[in-house]
């Protein structure tokens, strides 16, 4: 067992009594407290793979509490409870000035894009079973830095015809943990340290006609500088890491068509090996309509386009994949939908392969 993992199983406790205590000052204070999870079932046709025999799976437990403490100052804890394991997934207060000015600080999810930042953890939020691969948390196999510890500051404004908004973060960069393990590698977001004096800078900038919400367009992208430690927590990367993100977006609550397209370069050069940059391309597009309030067939096709030798890369065992998929939701009831997909994946190094995957969603 790898002293990551055993560091996460002995905060446990704290966390857990934490969080009760969150709950129990609720009905005290007035906190909104909300909850997901969901139900899970997955069969994989490639001979030896995870899921070749189908497996019936409980998703994570997601459970938040938020709360406008005062006109200008909110507070917000979200909790998953995973596998036996329990993990702050945004934990943050905010200080409201303005429509133009918000700023908020603690564990929030990086503004790379808009999915990362729209679609937290509970999946029925989400009209997909999952993420696009890619952009799936840190210890789920995710490329990017989804989260980041430090301050956010936005604001939204009116120009005229548009509704212009801005986002800026500084915090902890990421590092990898457990490169070249059999288990357990994967990004961290540095929760209560940072393992270089570098910090990282996340900007994204968005514009929407105001004649049209649902339609956005937006840039985003980070600077920050990735280290990568072995078992022995030997330094074995050390990355700068440049990130861009373009989106376009059609999207908005009671709308019934969905768009989705984002494209992310991820630019990394490792000063260890001085083997010069490496840039790899990551998007998705996805599409969906929803009838009746009911039913939303919904499509999407996402791949990854990577640099032969990025150590950043190969640390994640990453390789070059493409996933085409198609699938239908189901609204059973107010706070519960049914969803099922059948997807395509091609994977380098592994014999092409279909899944077909099954999923109950909730909100409470």
């Amino acid at each position: 067992m790898n002293q990551q993992y055993q560091r996460r199983r002995l905060l446990i406790p704290f966390w857990g009594a934490l969080f009760i205590s969150i709950v129990f000052l609720s009905d005290a204070r007035g906190f909104e407290l909300k909850g997901f999870s969901d139900v899970n079932y997955i069969k994989s046709d490639l001979q030896g793979g995870e899921n070749e025999n189908g497996a019936f799976a409980l998703g994570a437990i997601d459970l938040y509490a938020s709360e406008l403490i005062t006109d200008h100052i909110e507070v917000l804890m979200e909790v998953a409870l995973e596998n036996g394991i329990v993990d702050v997934e945004r934990l943050q207060i905010g200080y409201i000035l303005n429509d133009a000015l918000k700023v908020r600080a603690g564990r929030v999810h990086n503004i790379l894009g808009y999915w990362n930042v729209t679609f937290h953890h509970g999946t029925y939020i989400q009209t997909t079973i999952d993420r696009p691969f890619f952009i799936k948390f840190e210890d789920e196999g995710g490329l990017i830095p989804v989260h980041l510890v430090g301050i956010w500051a936005s604001g939204r404004y009116h120009a005229g015809p548009l509704n212009l908004g801005y986002d800026l973060m500084l915090g902890n960069g990421s590092k990898i943990v457990n490169v070249g393990a059999t288990e357990g590698t994967e990004l961290d977001p540095n929760n209560v340290s940072d393992d270089n004096h570098n910090k990282a800078l996340s900007l994204r900038f968005q514009v929407s006609p105001r004649s049209m919400n649902a339609l956005k367009f937006m840039v985003s992208g980070s600077i920050s500088k990735v280290d990568g430690y072995d078992a022995s927590n030997l330094p074995v990367l050390e990355v700068d890491q440049n990130i861009l993100n373009v989106s376009a977006i059609y999207d908005q609550e009671g709308e019934p068509l969905e768009f989705l397209a984002e494209a992310f370069w991820v630019q990394n050069e490792d000063q260890l090996t001085n083997l010069g940059k490496n840039t790899n391309t990551l998007y998705y597009v996805q599409a969906g309509y929803t009838f009746m309030d009911l039913v939303t067939p919904y499509v999407r096709y996402e791949q990854s386009l990577l640099k032969e030798g990025d150590p950043y890369m190969a640390a994640l065992s990453a390789v070059d994949t493409r996933v085409a998929l198609a699938g239908m939701r189901y609204e059973l009831s107010t706070g519960t939908a049914l969803k099922a997909e059948f997807r395509r994946i091609h994977q380098k190094g592994v014999e092409n392969h279909s899944e077909y995957a099954a999923q109950w969603s909730f909100a409470f």
